[in-house]
């Protein structure tokens, strides 16, 4: 008898750590919100959006609930006692394998300080027979580059989170606190973890956490770290300015949005005057919710000073040129900040710069040649020439229009802070007044050419422009009031309906509430 169940325990060992392989397209990942007021709701209910069979947070950022998963809501959950029949069936659960298979040991790798060691881009089966079987484990990439995780498992009819995949950054101490997470359900059983996240060289951790022990106990997996050096990626953590990233001029740098509290900071150097252009383009998501917050700054000793330039991206577009700034040479500093509706999108970017040629080629070089007053063409740039051949700078007015030519004599277009004022120049150089449309958002120009910022009555209409200068539209909670702004951009009083509710506000725009 001690023989027969020596035999039957050694054959349930072996079969408790057969397992796993990859790739699907994976789920999109839960939008997490940020510190964002939402309009006034008919029921009072908030709505959020539903997620698939991944979910992507950081610590702390999503609610503890039993389950992250909105997949099939409803579905029975597995019994315990089908654990060991599911566990005996795990080869024919999982596709034929495609690359290298490791099986990983399955006990002593409980913390990270007996990790499993890894090779990237092979792959490492494991199980969890209790609900208390963790598995760590520990690559070490040679290179920067970006990293993204596969992860499969069998199959459990049930939308409780089975496993949440962690990662965490080797240091001489341990481990870093915990980057980013993904939450898991066993409904699905192949996906890639999105975002692709920058890494420098070193040594990093992933943790296989299980998180249910009905949704858990007794499935297999398969996980793998897919890894591809590259110098043109972000290296997290990047997430203040003193740790910014060097951006080369007119090359292109990927990064990502792995939490909506990742901000990812980026800094250039621009060794004359010119102008700037930054190219941003990002994964497609069918959303007109903020993904992206990108700000620049002008560094100045000890840090860096207020936001030159803000713009906010939608990730229903997907490439943008956010418009030529002229700025003078110098250190900057660039901020992408992520929104809820950017959390698992991958995005790009250029600083596309143009110097001016120097002033020294654009005066005559005989003094008795007769010099005609008036505008010139060096190359690709205008530049306004007195009677004597020296170069107009700073202000000009000519022919009915103001102009603005730089230090080099060089006539400006685009947005120009001067002085403090944010201006924008057309693109024939004359400056804009009233009201433009520029990168699709609405500006309204003083006629001094100022950009306005806040209240604005114009044309018998109040109107709300953002910090930005952006007109704004739809709900808007400001000095403690809600206010419509019409799609016009234009404030709403008296009885307006709104989408099916009749609504009531005071001549001053202050919503009174449904009627």
């Amino acid at each position: 008898m001690k023989r027969v169940l020596s035999v039957l325990l050694t054959v349930l060992l072996v079969v408790g750590l057969t397992v796993p392989v990859w790739a699907d397209e994976p789920a999109e990942p839960l939008s997490v919100s940020m510190e964002e007021t939402d309009p006034p709701s008919a029921d009072g209910a908030e709505s959020f959006p539903s997620s698939d069979a991944v979910t992507i947070s950081s610590e702390g950022s999503l609610s503890e609930q039993g389950a992250t998963d909105n997949v099939l809501q409803g579905a029975d959950q597995t019994d315990s006692s089908e654990d060991t029949t599911e566990l005996e069936n795990a080869e024919e659960d999982f596709p034929s394998e495609t690359g290298p298979v490791v099986e990983a040991q399955n006990t002593g790798n409980e913390d990270y300080t007996g990790a499993t060691p890894m090779q990237v881009n092979t792959i490492y089966t494991g199980s969890t027979l209790k609900y208390t079987d963790i598995d760590w484990y520990k690559v070490t990439l040679p290179s920067r580059g970006h990293i993204s995780i596969h992860f499969e498992n069998n199959f459990r009819d049930t939308t409780h989170t089975a496993w949440r995949i962690e990662l965490y950054r080797g240091t001489t101490e341990g481990h870093s606190d915990r980057w980013c997470y993904w939450d898991i359900n066993p409904y699905s059983t192949s996906r890639d973890l999105k975002p692709l996240i920058g890494v420098e060289a070193g040594i990093y951790y992933i943790c296989v956490d299980p998180w249910n022990a009905s949704a858990v106990e007794g499935l297999a997996y398969k996980v793998q770290v897919n890894y591809t050096a590259t110098t043109n990626w972000e290296m997290e953590q990047n997430g203040n300015y003193t740790i910014s990233n060097n951006v080369p001029l007119n090359s292109r740098m990927y990064g990502s949005g792995y939490t909506s509290s990742d901000e990812d900071w980026y800094r250039f150097t621009l060794p004359a005057d010119g102008t700037v252009n930054i190219n941003f383009s990002n994964d497609y998501k069918n959303s007109s919710s903020t993904a992206f917050s990108l700000k620049l700054y002008r560094a100045v000793t000890g840090g860096h000073g207020s936001a030159l330039y803000e713009k906010s991206i939608v990730p229903s577009t997907t490439s943008r040129n956010l418009g030529n700034i002229y700025l003078t040479a110098g250190n900057y500093y660039m901020l992408i900040d992520t929104y809820s509706g950017g959390v698992g999108l991958n995005y790009n970017f250029m600083v596309q710069y143009t110097e001016p040629p120097p002033s020294t080629v654009n005066p005559p070089t005989t003094p008795s040649q007769p010099v005609l007053e008036g505008w010139v063409q060096r190359g690709n740039f205008w530049f306004y020439q007195w009677s004597d051949g020296s170069l107009a700078t700073g202000w000009l007015s000519d022919a009915g229009s103001w102009y603005y030519l730089d230090s080099y004599g060089a006539m400006v277009t685009g947005w120009r802070n001067i002085g403090g004022n944010w201006y924008y120049l057309n693109p024939d150089g004359s400056m804009a007044t009233g009201w433009k449309n520029i990168g699709g958002s609405w500006y309204y120009l003083r006629g001094t050419g100022e950009m306005s910022t806040g209240w604005l009555n114009a044309g018998g209409a109040w109107y709300l422009l953002s910090g930005t200068g952006a007109m704004v539209t739809g709900w808007v909670y400001t000095s403690g009031a809600w206010y419509y702004l019409s799609g016009s951009g234009s404030m709403v009083t008296g009885y307006q309906t709104i989408d099916g509710r009749l609504n009531y506000f005071y001549n001053t725009g202050i919503w009174w509430g449904y009627v």
